[in-house]
Protein backbone atom coordinates (compact mmCIF):
# COMPACT_ATOMS: atom_id res chain seq x y z
CA UNK A 1 0.00 0.00 0.00
CA UNK A 2 1.55 3.20 -1.17
CA UNK A 3 1.83 5.99 1.42
CA UNK A 4 0.01 9.56 1.84
CA UNK A 5 3.39 11.30 0.72
CA UNK A 6 3.82 8.22 -2.84
CA UNK A 7 0.60 9.46 -3.91
CA UNK A 8 1.02 12.78 -3.61
CA UNK A 9 4.18 12.66 -5.36
CA UNK A 10 2.27 10.26 -8.12
CA UNK A 11 -0.22 12.60 -8.65
CA UNK A 12 2.64 16.08 -8.73
CA UNK A 13 4.53 13.71 -11.26
CA UNK A 14 1.60 13.57 -13.20
CA UNK A 15 0.10 16.58 -13.23
CA UNK A 16 3.23 18.63 -13.83
CA UNK A 17 4.11 15.90 -16.76
CA UNK A 18 0.78 16.36 -18.07
CA UNK A 19 0.10 12.54 -17.60
CA UNK A 20 -3.21 12.18 -15.97
CA UNK A 21 -3.68 8.10 -16.68
CA UNK A 22 -6.06 5.91 -14.92
CA UNK A 23 -7.29 6.45 -11.56
CA UNK A 24 -4.83 3.59 -10.51
CA UNK A 25 -1.88 4.81 -8.83
CA UNK A 26 -0.15 2.13 -9.30
CA UNK A 27 -0.51 1.85 -12.88
CA UNK A 28 0.21 5.32 -13.18
CA UNK A 29 3.49 4.55 -11.24
CA UNK A 30 4.10 1.72 -13.80
CA UNK A 31 3.95 4.51 -16.24
CA UNK A 32 6.45 7.19 -15.35
CA UNK A 33 8.72 4.31 -15.35
CA UNK A 34 8.59 3.35 -18.14
CA UNK A 35 7.74 6.40 -20.00
CA UNK A 36 11.31 8.29 -21.14
CA UNK A 37 9.13 12.09 -21.86
CA UNK A 38 7.70 11.83 -18.48
CA UNK A 39 10.86 10.57 -16.55
CA UNK A 40 12.55 13.45 -18.46
CA UNK A 41 10.17 15.92 -17.55
CA UNK A 42 10.20 14.84 -13.40
CA UNK A 43 14.32 15.34 -13.88
CA UNK A 44 14.55 18.45 -15.42
CA UNK A 45 11.94 19.27 -12.52
CA UNK A 46 13.95 18.12 -10.10
CA UNK A 47 16.95 19.93 -11.51
CA UNK A 48 15.08 23.18 -11.35
CA UNK A 49 14.35 22.47 -7.76
CA UNK A 50 17.79 22.26 -7.28
CA UNK A 51 17.24 18.55 -6.28
CA UNK A 52 21.16 17.88 -8.51
CA UNK A 53 21.76 14.41 -6.98
CA UNK A 54 17.92 12.95 -7.78
CA UNK A 55 18.09 14.38 -11.16
CA UNK A 56 21.68 13.01 -11.84
CA UNK A 57 20.41 9.69 -10.77
CA UNK A 58 17.07 9.76 -12.76
CA UNK A 59 19.01 10.94 -16.04
CA UNK A 60 21.54 8.35 -15.49
CA UNK A 61 18.83 5.72 -15.46
CA UNK A 62 17.12 7.36 -18.59
CA UNK A 63 20.06 7.15 -19.89
CA UNK A 64 20.93 3.52 -18.96
CA UNK A 65 17.35 2.60 -20.79
CA UNK A 66 16.93 4.45 -23.60
CA UNK A 67 20.96 5.59 -24.75
CA UNK A 68 19.54 6.86 -28.19
CA UNK A 69 18.20 9.97 -26.52
CA UNK A 70 20.42 12.52 -26.58
CA UNK A 71 18.31 15.15 -24.12
CA UNK A 72 19.01 13.03 -21.19
CA UNK A 73 22.92 13.41 -22.10
CA UNK A 74 22.86 17.11 -22.52
CA UNK A 75 20.76 17.72 -19.28
CA UNK A 76 23.63 15.17 -17.24
CA UNK A 77 26.11 17.67 -18.91
CA UNK A 78 24.72 20.69 -17.51
CA UNK A 79 24.44 19.21 -14.08
CA UNK A 80 28.01 18.41 -14.16
CA UNK A 81 28.84 20.90 -15.23
CA UNK A 82 27.40 22.96 -12.72
CA UNK A 83 29.75 21.15 -10.45
CA UNK A 84 32.90 21.44 -12.20
CA UNK A 85 32.92 18.36 -13.45
CA UNK A 86 33.84 19.27 -16.69
CA UNK A 87 35.34 16.07 -17.96
CA UNK A 88 32.19 14.42 -17.38
CA UNK A 89 30.43 17.19 -19.00
CA UNK A 90 32.09 16.99 -22.15
CA UNK A 91 31.52 12.85 -22.24
CA UNK A 92 28.17 13.53 -21.64
CA UNK A 93 27.90 15.60 -24.55
CA UNK A 94 29.76 13.71 -26.76
CA UNK A 95 27.78 10.69 -25.78
CA UNK A 96 24.77 13.00 -26.92
CA UNK A 97 26.32 13.72 -30.06
CA UNK A 98 27.11 10.14 -30.95
CA UNK A 99 24.30 9.28 -31.07
CA UNK A 100 22.22 11.94 -32.56
CA UNK A 101 24.63 14.07 -34.75
CA UNK A 102 22.80 16.83 -35.57
CA UNK A 103 21.55 18.09 -31.79
CA UNK A 104 22.76 21.91 -31.87
CA UNK A 105 22.45 22.54 -28.57
CA UNK A 106 24.78 19.73 -27.10
CA UNK A 107 27.05 21.64 -29.58
CA UNK A 108 26.40 24.65 -27.80
CA UNK A 109 27.24 23.41 -24.92
CA UNK A 110 30.48 21.41 -25.46
CA UNK A 111 31.49 24.80 -27.25
CA UNK A 112 30.95 26.36 -23.70
CA UNK A 113 32.29 22.90 -22.06
CA UNK A 114 35.72 23.77 -24.17
CA UNK A 115 35.40 27.32 -22.84
CA UNK A 116 35.76 26.29 -19.33
CA UNK A 117 38.57 23.73 -19.99
CA UNK A 118 40.42 26.17 -21.71
CA UNK A 119 40.49 28.81 -19.00
CA UNK A 120 41.32 25.89 -16.17
CA UNK A 121 44.20 25.51 -18.69
CA UNK A 122 45.22 29.05 -18.58
CA UNK A 123 44.82 29.37 -15.17
CA UNK A 124 46.92 26.78 -14.51
CA UNK A 125 49.39 28.02 -16.75
CA UNK A 126 49.42 31.46 -14.91
CA UNK A 127 49.70 29.51 -11.46
CA UNK A 128 53.01 27.35 -13.02
CA UNK A 129 53.96 31.20 -14.83
CA UNK A 130 52.72 34.14 -13.29
CA UNK A 131 54.22 36.59 -15.80
CA UNK A 132 53.15 34.93 -19.05
CA UNK A 133 51.23 37.94 -20.67
CA UNK A 134 49.77 36.21 -23.09
CA UNK A 135 47.87 33.18 -21.09
CA UNK A 136 46.66 36.03 -19.13
CA UNK A 137 45.10 37.84 -22.04
CA UNK A 138 43.66 34.36 -23.43
CA UNK A 139 42.54 34.34 -19.74
CA UNK A 140 40.52 37.82 -19.67
CA UNK A 141 38.85 36.68 -23.32
CA UNK A 142 37.64 33.31 -22.29
CA UNK A 143 36.32 35.19 -19.07
CA UNK A 144 34.45 37.54 -21.05
CA UNK A 145 33.22 35.34 -23.54
CA UNK A 146 32.14 33.17 -20.03
CA UNK A 147 30.40 36.06 -18.11
CA UNK A 148 27.05 36.86 -19.17
CA UNK A 149 26.52 39.88 -20.66
CA UNK A 150 24.94 43.41 -18.93
CA UNK A 151 22.19 42.94 -21.45
CA UNK A 152 21.19 39.45 -20.10
CA UNK A 153 21.26 40.43 -16.27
Amino acid sequence: MKSFRDLIRIAFIACWTGYLGNASGDQDALHLKNDAQARFKHATALAQQGQDDEAIALFDALIAQYPELPEPYNNLAALHAKYGRLDAARAALESALAVHSDYALAYQNLGRVYLQLAERAYQRTLELEPRNASAKRMQQRIQSILAPSAKSR
